[in-house]
C-alpha cells in the first residue's frame, strides 16, 4: 500500500518555533529524511510516516513533552488551508465540524474525524488505522490540540471542551495539558478527541471570513515570498477548493482591489487566468501522481464544479485526458 500523505501546512512554522526555543530543527529533519524547504510550502505533501517521526523526535530533541501542544496554540485557521476557509463559511459549529469530517482526507490521508451524538454530549473524535500515527504521543497531542484550537478560532478563544480524552499514557506533568485544554483530562481511553455540550453545536460561527485573508497575508510574509506573481500563486493554491478563488477574492486576500491586482499582473506580462491555470496544472500533475486521489478528488481539490470541466482543462494544458496521463505514467 502507498504511504499516506499529509499537507506540510499542518507543521509549516515548526522549525521557526523550535528556533525560538533555542534549537535548530535541521538535524532532526535530516534524521527523518526531510528538509526545511519541504516544510515551507504549505501545499506540499509529505509522507505521513516521516511527519510522525519528526514530531516525536523534535519533542525529544528539545526536551518538551508538550512541544506540539504549545506549537498548536500558535497556529490559526490558515493552518488547515482550504478546510479553514470552508469552515469559516459555515453557519453553525455543527456545519463547520461537518466540513472537517468531509474534507480532512484532502489534507491528511488515513486519518478521519467523527462527530458522535450521545444523550448528553457531542464527541468530536480523531481516528486513524495507520499504526505509525496511532502509536505516536506527539501525533495525538498535536491532532487533538488542533481540533480544540480550530473550535476556539471559530467560537472564541475562551471556549473549552467538557472533557479531553487521549489514547496515550498520561504524561508526568499534566500542567501544560490542563493549561491548554482547560478541561478535565482522560488518558488511555482508547479514543482521541473532545467532548462538547450538545447545545454548543448550534452556536453561530462569527463573521470570520476576513480572518483568512489576514492569516494568508501573514503566511506570505513569514514565507518571504517576494515575487508578486509568487504571492498570487500561493493565494490561489490556498483558495482553490473553496470554489471562491476569483480575481476579487485573491485581491482581497492580498489587501488589494481587484483593479490593482489586474494592473500589477499586466505589468508583469500576465493575467489572472494564466496564473490560475499555472497553479491548477502544476497541482493537477502532483495530485495525479498520488494513487489515493480519485479523479473526482483531484477535480474537487482544484476547485472545479464538475469533473468534465477539469478533464477539458487538463487536455488543453497537456494534450491528453487525466485518465490517459495516469495510464501513461502507470498510475492507474
Amino acid at each position: 500500500m502507498p504511504t499516506p500523505l499529509i499537507r506540510a501546512g499542518f507543521i509549516t512554522g515548526l522549525p521557526t518555533y523550535v528556533r525560538q526555543l533555542g534549537y535548530s530543527l535541521d538535524p532532526v529533519l535530516a534524521s527523518v529524511g526531510l528538509t526545511p524547504e519541504q516544510l515551507e510550502d504549505p501545499n506540499h505533501f509529505l509522507p505521513l510516516e516521516q511527519e510522525v517521526l519528526l514530531l516525536d523526535r523534535a519533542a525529544d530533541f528539545v526536551g518538551r513533552e508538550d512541544l506540539m501542544l504549545s506549537f498548536a496554540q500558535r497556529q490559526d485557521l490558515a493552518t488547515f488551508g482550504v478546510l479553514g476557509a470552508l469552515a469559516t463559511g459555515s453557519d453553525t459549529l455543527a456545519s463547520a465540524l461537518k466540513v472537517f469530517q468531509r474534507y480532512l482526507h484532502y489534507g491528511i490521508q488515513e486519518v478521519a474525524v467523527e462527530l458522535e451524538l450521545t444523550g448528553e454530549a457531542a464527541l468530536f473524535v480523531l481516528t486513524t488505522g495507520y499504526q505509525p500515527a496511532a502509536r505516536s504521543p506527539q501525533f495525538w497531542n498535536h491532532g487533538v490540540a488542533l481540533m480544540c484550537q480550530a473550535i476556539r478560532l471559530l467560537l472564541g478563544r475562551d471556549w473549552a471542551p467538557r472533557l479531553t480524552f487521549l489514547d496515550r499514557p498520561a504524561p508526568d506533568d499534566l500542567t501544560p495539558y490542563a493549561g491548554f485544554f482547560r478541561s478535565p483530562l482522560a488518558f488511555g481511553q482508547g479514543r482521541n478527541g473532545l467532548s462538547l455540550p450538545l447545545d454548543i453545536l448550534e452556536a453561530p460561527i462569527g463573521d470570520s471570513l476576513t480572518a483568512i485573508p489576514y492569516q494568508l497575508r501573514r503566511r506570505l510574509n513569514e514565507a518571504q515570498v517576494t515575487s508578486f506573481r509568487g504571492q498570487v500563486r500561493q493565494i490561489i493554491a490556498s483558495l482553490l477548493t473553496t470554489r471562491r478563488c476569483t480575481s476579487s477574492t485573491v485581491a482581497a486576500a492580498m489587501g488589494f482591489t481587484e483593479r490593482t491586482l489586474q494592473r500589477r499582473l499586466r505589468a508583469e506580462g500576465t493575467r489572472f487566468q494564466e496564473q490560475l491555470d499555472h497553479v491548477r496544472s502544476a497541482l493537477a500533475v502532483n495530485y495525479l501522481r498520488e494513487p489515493q486521489f480519485r479523479l473526482a478528488d483531484v477535480s474537487e481539490l482544484l476547485g472545479y464544479a464538475e469533473q468534465s470541466v477539469f478533464s477539458r482543462s487538463f487536455r488543453r494544458w497537456f494534450g491528453v485526458t487525466p485518465r490517459a496521463w495516469r495510464a501513461r505514467h502507470r498510475l492507474v
